[in-house]
């Protein structure tokens, strides 16, 4: 890996696709970036610059008997069960609002904003379909905290009707949820999320390797076996110039339903041969 990478604390997805590139031993591409974003293995940050926000709480609501009861009166009209999630969650808004302006790099949260995903996946497959978001668009900062992306009403007069005296810059009633969210250019990946990817990769190398050497210890066994039966069945020996001993046993198979090709028979006989003289050689006197 460049040694630069590791004094980073972000990536434009080119330079994620990039080191990604030099872990992976493959090319990665910024693409490859989002598709793992959008199948959940990458979180999405952003860059933002003085953007208005209110922080907000995230609250999860069980839906399942005001469910249960609207089912009860569909099927009192005569109608079928509805596909539904038993829970919602929501965006709730604190009693006393904290507007401010954000700067740096925060992480979108798909919980809440999910048309993000979705266009990104638009974006993938090439399709011109774009999505909406009601509700505004959410991003999280280091400590967790939720907020929501504001824009500012101009058609709202900033000041008090009561006064006449001007609002504060940041008054709540001067903005509402924003309807677009950080384009392309200012997406990034964070290097934590980056690492906690490359270990989960290098976790499922490892666990790969480990069920290869049983299964190929397996097979292993199973190339001795058939060397052995075909030595003291057949008389076959590896060594002759000239035997009738595969020709014997593929006649033999072929009674029994098996089919197998000549080729395959002797490369199964020859593996097996290897390991059994190998075994020998390594056995103590």
């Amino acid at each position: 890996m460049r040694k630069i990478y590791k004094l980073k604390e972000w990536y434009s997805l080119e330079q994620a696709s990039e080191r990604l590139s030099l872990i992976c031993g493959d090319t990665v591409t910024p693409n490859d970036i989002l598709h793992m974003v959008v199948d959940g293995y990458l979180p999405l940050s952003c860059y933002l610059t003085h953007q208005v926000a209110e922080r907000v709480a995230p609250f999860t609501k069980n839906m399942t008997e005001i469910f249960n009861r609207m089912e009860m009166a569909l099927a009192a009209l005569g109608n079928k069960p509805f596909e539904k999630n038993n829970t919602t969650r929501y965006a709730l808004t604190y009693e006393t609002q904290e507007i401010r302006h954000l700067d740096g790099i925060y992480t979108f949260d798909f919980t809440y904003t999910e048309s993000i995903k979705h266009d990104i996946l638009s974006y993938l497959l090439e399709e011109s379909v774009e999505t909406v978001s009601m509700d505004g668009y959410f991003v999280t900062d280091s400590e967790q905290n939720l907020w929501r992306l504001l824009e500012r009403n101009e058609d709202i007069k900033s000041y008090d009707k009561k006064t006449g005296e001007a609002l504060p810059y940041l008054d709540p009633s001067l903005y509402f949820p924003a309807g677009d969210y950080p384009s392309y250019g200012n997406w990034v990946i964070q290097a934590s999320h980056l690492s906690q990817l490359e270990e989960r990769l290098n976790q499922e190398q490892v666990k790969a390797v480990k069920e290869e050497k049983p299964n190929q210890r397996k097979m292993n066994n199973l190339l001795r076996v058939i060397n052995g039966l075909a030595r003291a069945i057949y008389a076959y020996n590896p060594h002759a110039p000239k035997s009738d001993t595969i020709k014997e046993m593929i006649g033999d198979l072929s009674n029994a339903d098996i089919k197998i090709d000549d080729e395959t028979l002797r490369g199964y006989l020859r593996e097996g041969n290897e390991l059994l003289e190998v075994k020998n050689l390594t056995k103590p006197n």
